[in-house]
């Protein structure tokens, strides 16, 4: 069984402010289930947020988390530029990475469950999560920061902010 907090409410667009972050994270927290495969996967496709992990407290603290068996990914094809500000890549960046980038790694190919379109993925700019489901839960913090450390060397192009399955991520599409 895979732990999962679910939110209830689909999202039709990324949220902005703190408060609908907050929200949403609020709406997953009152929602924990244990699902099957099938059902993740219609988790997956249904616009719902989700926080792939099993916690104490209803927190996203290191200290905090008991488990999970679900990494995932995140690849927004974006840098920051020398102010800082978020940029998109071109396709022809060789940093871009596109799902038929992504799906000819050996690693996504042979392993990941799923590759889910984010709710602002565009032809011009892909925006997806690779998700991973393991045999076996993970029980150690250190050990899922390992395991996503690990990915993202072997899979160029992921968003090093995303680092642990104890936070939520939004649904798509």
């Amino acid at each position: 069984m895979i732990n999962i907090y679910v939110d209830q409410e689909k999202l039709l667009e990324k949220p902005v402010t703190k408060k609908e972050k907050t929200d949403i994270r609020e709406r997953c927290l009152d929602n924990y289930r244990e699902v099957t495969r099938d059902e993740f996967v219609e988790i997956l496709n249904s616009s719902l947020s989700f926080i792939p992990s099993k916690t104490k407290n209803k927190s996203n603290k290191d200290e905090d988390f008991v488990e999970t068996r679900v990494i995932i990914l995140d690849v927004d094809n974006t840098v920051k530029d020398e102010n800082n500000n978020v940029v998109d890549l071109s396709k022809d960046d060789s940093r871009y990475l596109s799902i038929e980038k992504a799906l000819s790694i050996n690693l996504v190919r042979n392993f990941a469950f799923a590759i889910q379109k984010s709710i602002r993925y565009s032809e011009h700019l892909e925006k997806f999560k690779i998700v991973f489901i393991l045999k076996e839960a993970i029980t150690d913090h250190s050990k899922m920061v390992a395991v996503y450390e690990y990915l993202k060397k072997n899979i160029p192009g992921c968003d090093d902010n995303v680092k642990a399955s104890n936070r939520m991520f939004f649904g798509g599409v």
